[in-house]
C-alpha cells in the first residue's frame, strides 16, 4: 500500500535539519512508489505533495530534497533516463535492490569498503562485520589476520603475540621477515610500522569495545591489507631466492 510522504518524512522542522544522507534513504523510499518514470519536476513543484508538506519553507526544504536526490544518484539508486528535457529519472536495480533502512545502510558501508579493495580473504572474513557495521570485531580480525600472515611467514612461536611478535619478526638484526638490505634507519621504521599498528588498532580491540566511525573502520582495514600484502610479498621473494 502507498504511502503519503507525510507518513515517510519527518516533520518538516525535523526534515530540515537532517543531512542530506539521512534524508536520501526516505526519499528513495517514496520514490518507489512512482514506477519506472519518475518526474523529477512535477514531484517537486509547490502545486504537489511536497511542496504542500513544505510550506512557507518551500525553498528552503525544496534545496533540501534536491540534495538527497543528488546523493541518491551519486551512489548509484536514482537515474535519468535520457530524455531530452531531463526531468524523467527512474529507481536503479541497486535501488529497488533496497527493500529498509538497513538495506540503505548496508549499502552506503558497502560503498565505503567495496569487495574488490581488500584480498579476497580478508574480504571474506571481515566484509561481512563491517556492512552489519560491527566496525569493532572487523578491525580486530583484520589485524588477527596479519598476526596469523606474519608469525606463518616468520616461522615464530605462537606464543608471541601482538606487538611482540611484530618486533621479533621484524628486528632489524634477526628477524626472519627484515630486509638486511635496507638501510638501518628503514629496518627501525618498519619494526616501528607494524609493532605500533598492532599496538594500536589490535590490542586495544581485544580487551575493550572501541568505537570506530564507518570511514574510519574502512581505512583501517585497507591499512591492515596493505600490510598483509607487504608480509605475502615479503614470503614470496623469500620462496623464490636460490638456496
Amino acid at each position: 500500500m502507498a504511502k503519503s510522504l507525510q507518513q515517510i518524512f519527518p516533520p518538516l522542522d525535523d526534515f530540515l535539519t537532517l543531512p542530506a544522507e539521512q534524508i536520501a534513504p526516505l526519499l528513495l523510499e517514496y520514490l518507489k512508489q512512482f514506477g519506472e518514470r519518475i518526474h523529477r519536476y512535477n514531484l517537486t513543484i509547490q502545486s504537489s505533495e511536497f511542496g504542500q508538506y513544505a510550506g512557507r519553507r518551500y525553498d528552503e526544504a525544496a534545496r533540501v530534497i534536491q540534495e538527497a536526490w543528488s546523493v541518491l544518484h551519486i551512489e548509484g539508486l536514482l537515474a535519468p533516463t535520457g530524455d531530452s528535457s531531463n526531468h524523467l529519472w527512474f529507481v536503479t536495480r541497486k535501488g529497488k535492490a533496497i527493500e529498509s533502512r538497513a538495506d540503505y545502510d548496508a549499502y552506503r558501508r558497502g560503498y565505503l569498503l567495496p569487495e574488490n579493495s581488500v584480498t579476497p580473504e580478508l574480504a571474506q572474513k571481515v566484509r561481512p562485520l563491517f556492512l552489519s557495521g560491527d566496525y569493532d570485531t572487523a578491525v580486530f580480525k583484520a589485524f588477527r589476520e596479519l598476526e596469523v600472515r606474519v608469525r606463518d611467514a616468520a616461522g615464530l612461536s605462537e606464543e608471541l603475540l601482538g606487538v611482540a611478535l611484530m618486533r621479533a619478526a621484524f628486528d632489524t638484526r634477526s628477524g626472519p621477515l627484515t630486509d638486511q638490505n635496507r638501510v638501518e634507519g628503514e629496518k627501525v621504521a618498519t619494526q616501528h610500522l607494524f609493532a605500533g599498528a598492532m599496538g594500536i588498532f589490535k590490542n586495544p580491540s581485544s580487551h575493550r569495545n572501541v568505537s570506530f566511525s564507518p570511514a574510519e573502520a574502512a581505512a583501517i582495514i585497507r591499512f591492515a591489507d596493505y600490510l598483509i600484502s607487504w608480509v605475502d610479498s615479503i614470503d614470496k621473494s623469500r620462496q623464490t631466492e636460490p638456496s
